[in-house]
């Protein structure tokens, strides 16, 4: 049965009071509150409006976003395997539905819009089981504002789910997020073209313009790919078939040799493709607008448009175009040959990074059986737990220790205690075996009796310390179940800790959880990934955050985070750092801090070198901006006009969120406030 109205029927409280009947009857329910059910493959056509038959099944939990995606797709020429409207999930569930897609003839692919991500253990097993039948999913879903979360409450009935914690389960189980029906369209699309999935997220970038090529490099990192230069090889290889004129490093500039002759697209493509130095590539510029401007070159352009992608097929690497010419016969080629073409940029950058997220994910089975007993407390123990899966520490002994094995310099740690810096249970830089029996009867006589442990002090430069907390989330594991499940109860996140979390970055787009009760090691490997940091502006690196730039995070002016390490004292090698305790925020904090990092991130970080080299005294268009919002004037009183946010804390959180997209612009915008102060007093 499929039930389109949401309202109960009369005598009946909930719709989850029909399941009995019903099941009683021999039947089952798909809804309340669902648009239908099309199946190609047996014909059923239970759903509001028409549908041709494809590779692609639409699972969703609301009726009108299912119908979206499918006209999406239509009009991108994907058909539609299956469509279930799952509604309130009543009776039938998404995951139930998405079980028996497994075996679904005619399904490829799979599309999922839910509104909430109770039960999600089963929820990505399941995904993962599709998965491994060559059947990724598309995941789209709400929550990143209030806002929505209020209507999945009144729309479906449902409490989102953290993004955070989905992100995490969707990298885990190989699953793509998306924030739109079209951004899903797009995904979808260039895997269904039979496009490669790239091994890593290195791409070459090639252009017919200098300008286009510069945009696409900036648009790829966005997106998380990484444009490596080309070793002085591949770029005399590339040079050796262009013009003196020509950029021949990455990105690469062809200076008009499409004009020249065509096959210098192709040619550039294949010895970039040839190498192992990059994943993928993106052609993008003027290429699929020959043939319509200048007829005499169309069938030579179609050739070209072949062997790009045959060139793409054997080197197994996925090639998508960016082309400035409409819909045609070489964007029709292109397609037909499993190589995705776009109108813009942004959709072939975009594409590549999803079909990147397609990846498998590695993960490390456990070498032994998962621990199910609590770990006794204390660090050598949590240390002997750790590394029996395989995550490694410095050779260590508990004191005293009889062995010659250790070389200094050595660390002597109060292991019993929690917080050993605030107690002075640490001492670094012991020279010999004299100075930790000295540190040892010094702490020992302030501290008195307990487990201490000497281990050896790694001072390799490119070493920074790691904090890794752990979440519980219901959705993922709250009640009952096999505790060995790959997808278990805590949410590991993984922010750098020492100068790395405090001073290197916004540390607020590292601490998103990294994995979700993974095997230790696969977790600890995870959550590092994660948090590599680029290099601070300018290029300086600080002290501590040597070797952890890399993917995830936007390079920025060092602050410290309220968040970083609970206010203790870090120590990386030698150095040590003193970050700032966290605090707790109420619901309307967090609504502001996030209206002023969006701010911050869209209008003052791109103007931040602009204003400070101009002449300019104030940015007059930023402060206009800023009041729109209603951030230039949120210190003034509600009778003035302004925002009426008179606590200090408050202030700060604001004035710090502006200032991290730029200091100078930051402290303009919160200008009136700091004025009325003053006249005020």
């Amino acid at each position: 049965m499929c039930a389109a109205l949401s309202a109960s029927p009369p005598g009946c409280r909930t719709s989850a009071s029909w399941r009995p009947g019903i099941r009683a009857a021999g039947a089952r329910l798909v809804g309340p509150n669902s648009l239908g059910i099309f199946d190609a493959a047996s014909d059923l056509r239970l759903a509001w409006g028409g549908f041709t038959a494809g590779p692609l099944a639409i699972v969703s939990q609301s009726g009108q976003i299912g119908s979206e995606i499918a006209t999406l797709g239509a009009r991108q020429g994907i058909g539609i395997a299956r469509l279930v409207s799952v509604g309130n999930q009543s009776d039938v569930t998404a995951v139930e539905m998405l079980a028996d897609l497994v075996n679904h003839r005619l399904t490829r692919m799979i599309a999922l819009y839910l509104e909430s991500f109770a039960g999600g253990e089963a929820l990505f097993e399941t995904l993962r089981e599709l998965r491994a039948a060559g059947k990724p999913t598309v995941v789209l879903t709400v929550g990143a504002s209030a806002a929505s979360s209020r209507l999945a409450r009144s729309h479906t009935g449902s409490l989102t789910s953290s993004l955070d914690v989905v992100d995490a389960a969707c990298r885990a189980a190989g699953v793509v997020r998306v924030q739109t029906p079209a951004q899903l369209v797009t995904a979808a699309r260039a895997f269904l073209a039979g496009t490669a999935i790239p091994a890593g997220r290195r791409v070459a970038i090639v252009a017919d313009s200098g300008g286009q090529g510069g945009i696409a490099a900036d648009q790829a990192a966005g997106a998380g790919l990484s444009v490596p230069s080309f070793s002085s090889a591949l770029s005399e290889s590339i040079g050796s078939v262009l013009s003196a004129a020509a950029a021949h490093v990455n990105p690469v500039d062809l200076a008009g040799a499409g004009e020249r002759e065509l096959a210098s697209y192709a040619e550039t493509i294949d010895r970039a493709l040839a190498t192992d130095e990059v994943d993928g590539a993106i052609l993008t510029g003027y290429f699929g607008c020959y043939g319509s401007d200048t007829p005499t070159l169309a069938e030579r352009e179609l050739e070209v448009a072949q062997r790009l992608g045959k060139i793409a097929a054997t080197y197994r690497k996925p090639l998508v175009v960016h082309t400035m010419g409409s819909q045609g016969p070489v964007t029709e080629e292109l397609w037909e040959v499993g190589v995705p073409a776009f109108p813009t940029i942004e959709a072939a950058v975009f594409a590549l990074a999803r079909l990147a997220d397609f990846k498998d994910v590695k993960r490390e089975r456990p070498a032994g059986p998962v621990r199910t007993t609590r770990i006794p407390g204390g660090y050598w123990a949590a240390r002997e737990a750790l590394s029996a899966y395989g995550i490694p520490f410095p050779a260590a002994r508990l004191f005293p220790f009889v062995d010659d094995t250790l070389s200094p310099p050595y660390v002597l740690k109060a292991g019993w205690l929690d917080h050993k810096t605030e107690v002075g249970g640490i001492r670094v830089a012991l020279a010999d075996r004299d100075a930790v029996s000295a540190a040892y009867e010094q702490m020992r006589a302030r501290l008195g009796d307990g487990e201490y442990v000497v281990e050896e002090q790694d001072l390799r430069e490119d070493v920074v310390e790691m904090l890794v907390g752990v979440r519980r989330d219901p959705d993922f594991g709250g009640g009952g179940g096999d505790r060995r499940r790959w997808y278990g109860r805590p949410a590991a996140a993984g922010p750098c800790g020492g100068a790395g979390a405090g001073v290197a970055g916004d540390s607020r787009r590292d601490d998103r959880p990294a994995a979700l009760r993974a095997p230790a090691a696969w977790l600890a490997w995870s959550c590092a990934d994660r948090c590599r940091r680029s290099r601070p502006a300018g290029g300086r690196d600080f002290p501590a955050a040597a070797g952890v730039r890399g993917a995830g995070a936007e390079p920025g002016p060092g602050r410290p985070s309220r968040r970083a390490c609970g206010g203790r004292t870090a120590r990386t090698g030698r150095r040590t750092v003193m970050t700032i305790p966290a605090w707790p925020l109420t619901d309307e904090q967090r609504q502001i801090v996030q209206l002023c990092q969006d701010f911050a991130r869209r209008e003052i970080r791109p103007r931040g070198r602009e204003v400070d080299e101009a002449d300019v005294v104030t940015p007059v268009d930023i402060f206009q901006k800023a009041a729109q919002v209603g951030i230039a004037d949120f210190m003034l009183p509600a009778e003035y006009g302004g925002g009426g946010i008179t606590d200090v804390f408050t202030q700060c959180l604001v004035q710090e969120e502006l200032c991290w997209g730029d200091p100078g612009i930051g402290n303009l915008v919160c200008s009136n406030g700091f004025f009325f102060s003053l006249t005020r007093s």
